[in-house]
């Protein structure tokens, strides 16, 4: 940050200092270190859009009392005795859209009506026009827009990554609401901006369906599948219609209905018309590799993953839309995924082991799951101990981010030591206390 641009944030740290509440405590709660406080105080660093909106939800306000949003000092003050150039519109687009965003984070801590937010909306929007004139009303009106689906866009995309990185609960927070107001832009806006907004709408309703997969909530994560195709399909969108198709075909995995799956998987492979979405097409692949797997196709099975790996190959043209992922590692680990359910466990925990060692750390939802099938493994091999021991690990990492999913997974494990001829070992009982300690 340069000297000129750095400034002290004296609204955060009186709040903090009115509650007495030390720069360790607040770090605490919001599990950052200290330091960081003390730069966001100083103005050394601005709290990113994600440590903002905890900070609000931490002291109970709003992003203007605690010094996020600072008003314009009297030389960008802008005067309307003559007509703005497009810079400066733009600029003042962005600026208002900014600030309409920042209020929404802040309903979404509040049981504000949505009526009250759309006056929210339309009084932003009104002050800004209040006497430029009709050109550049007209082209504030479009710049509006822009910069509102692109705020859009960056927030659910920031929640995608925090999905991605296990945290279900904390990307689903508010959700709903986003949805709301970007089902709004895309029914009000025309043209191009409309077309933007159902490609938002269509994303943002897959990564709903995700979360609630994730939770288990397989009724609800198939709805808003299917919101996410008709969304896609109001402006032909190709990839977006495939990825919908697959998400709910990699639902019907965890629902443990391979029959199905492959039905919905084929249908995705088949509306992508061979075009070249190489990660889309791969975990297409790999997703039917594990319903085939599933099913005990085993060759059908090692067919298609050996597809996914052709796609890793592929050269991509563009930046995918779908936030669907393909590398490596994922193709390696999907291996040792379908080994467990083949029941060649040998290589199964061969394969699951060089994947988790290269498997992101920070993805930490897969690599529980891949903790938890390599439990499995252990269990068919007759290795107790390093099945437990691995079912403890991948149950901490679960229960810390809250996957259902994987949760579910060691707890039926357990119930199958329960019924077996170990049952009486010594670190199944561990496993059970561990289990029952979590669950309190």
């Amino acid at each position: 940050m340069d000297a000129e641009e750095k400034s002290p944030n004296e609204r955060l740290k009186h709040q903090r200092a009115l509650r007495g509440w030390s720069q360790k405590k607040v770090s605490l709660e919001l599990e950052t270190s200290k330091e960081m406080v003390s730069r966001w105080e100083t103005g050394d660093r601005i709290p990113s859009p994600y440590y903002q909106e905890r900070l609000c939800s931490l002291f109970g306000l709003s992003a203007a009392d605690l010094g996020f949003i600072k008003p314009p000092n009297e030389e960008q003050v802008l005067s309307f005795t003559s007509v703005p150039s497009q810079e400066v519109l733009s600029l003042l687009a962005t600026a208002v859209s900014q600030g309409i965003i920042m209020a929404v984070r802040d309903l979404e801590r509040t049981s504000m009506d949505a009526s009250k937010r759309s006056l929210l909306k339309l009084l932003g929007t009104s002050i800004v026009l209040a006497g430029v004139g009709d050109e550049a009303a007209s082209f504030l009106h479009a710049m509006l827009n822009d910069d509102q689906i692109r705020l859009y866009a960056s927030e659910i995309e920031k929640r995608w990554s925090v999905y991605h990185n296990g945290h279900t609960l904390e990307a689903l927070d508010g959700l709903g609401m986003w949805l709301t107001e970007v089902e709004s832009i895309a029914k009000d806006a025309s043209g191009e901006q409309q077309k933007q907004g159902y490609t938002l709408l269509s994303i943002s309703y897959q990564l709903q369906g995700s979360l609630h997969r994730d939770r288990m909530e397989y009724t609800s994560a198939h709805n808003s599948y299917k919101k996410a195709y008709l969304a896609a399909d109001e402006y032909e969108n190709i990839e977006l219609k495939s990825s919908a198709l697959a998400r709910r075909g990699v639902t019907f995995i965890q629902q443990q209905k391979p029959v199905e799956a492959i039905q919905y998987l084929e249908s995705a492979l088949t509306t992508l018309e061979n075009q070249e979405f190489p990660h889309l097409s791969g975990y297409i692949y790999q997703a039917l590799s594990e319903a085939h797997a599933m099913a005990q196709h085993g060759n059908d099975s090692w067919a298609y993953i050996e597809l996914a790996e052709q796609a890793l190959t592929h050269k991509q043209n563009g930046i995918e839309s779908s936030n669907c992922s393909l590398n490596t590692t994922s193709v390696v680990a999907q291996k040792g995924v379908n080994a467990v359910l083949l029941k060649d466990y040998n290589q199964a925990i061969s394969l699951l082991n060089t994947g988790i060692a290269h498997y992101n750390p920070k993805l930490m939802r897969g690599r529980a799951r891949l903790i938890a099938q390599k439990a499995e493994a252990y269990y068919g091999l007759g290795y107790v101990d390093l099945s437990t021991e691995n079912a403890e690990m991948a149950y901490s990492i679960a229960h810390q981010i809250g996957s259902e999913k994987t949760i579910s997974r060691v707890k039926n494990l357990y119930m199958a030591l329960q019924q077996s001829p170990y049952r009486k070992a010594r670190s199944v009982t561990e496993l059970g206390m561990i289990l029952g300690m979590m669950n309190a």
